[in-house]
């Protein structure tokens, strides 16, 4: 649908209690109770919602979203938003949630993704599947998991040896793509 653009005079952030980004054709999540309440910002549109316009009533607590999440007759595409969002505040009840949901064929397409949520947490847990992220990952997973290895400042052990082994590998597979052979290389380069 469409919505009329209006100029943001005299509405601030402190007057809203909700911002959602949708794209030009209307696709994102959220509500908007006042279509002179929309704006275009870059290419995008922006909604705000006013408290006085229940927007207060319309946000969910955290308990309500991880029972969203883990709700099977939520969307997918409704649900990545609220993985991002809990994530985003380092919530430690969607942390389990996310790493199962990295092995669970109902996200298969968007992994990448709940990897990019994990980089809102401690990255040395996530070390070891990190490394298999980086090795066996797609695009976005690889590129992910290598944002993940660099936050961390030190591995040793057997830990840091069966990843270089593991690394080294990968990195004579005659089957890598150029950008996995770079991106194989640069964590390498931090074992030195």
């Amino acid at each position: 649908s469409t919505r009329p653009n209006s100029d943001l005079k005299g509405m601030t952030w402190n007057d809203c209690c909700l911002a959602v980004i949708c794209d030009d054709i209307g696709n994102g999540a959220g509500i908007c109770l006042d279509n002179d309440c929309w704006a275009s910002v870059a290419g995008f549109q922006v909604a705000f919602i006013n408290d006085e316009q229940g927007g207060a009533e319309n946000r969910m607590n955290n308990n309500e979203l991880i029972e969203q999440i883990k709700n099977p007759q939520t969307p997918l595409r409704d649900k990545i938003p609220m993985i991002l969002d809990l994530a985003e505040q380092r919530n430690r009840e969607i942390y389990p949630l996310i790493l199962a949901a990295l092995d669970s064929a109902e996200y298969a397409k968007v992994r990448g993704t709940l990897i990019y949520a994990l980089a809102n947490y401690p990255a040395t847990p996530l070390f070891e599947k990190a490394i298999g992220w980086l090795i066996d990952g797609n695009f976005e997973m690889a590129h992910e998991a290598t944002g993940i290895l660099d936050k961390i400042e030190k591995i040793e052990g057997s830990r840091a040896d069966k990843a270089y082994t593991a690394l080294t590998a990968a990195l004579n597979n005659p089957a890598n793509e150029i950008w996995r052979i770079e991106l194989l290389e640069e964590v390498l380069g931090m074992f030195e």
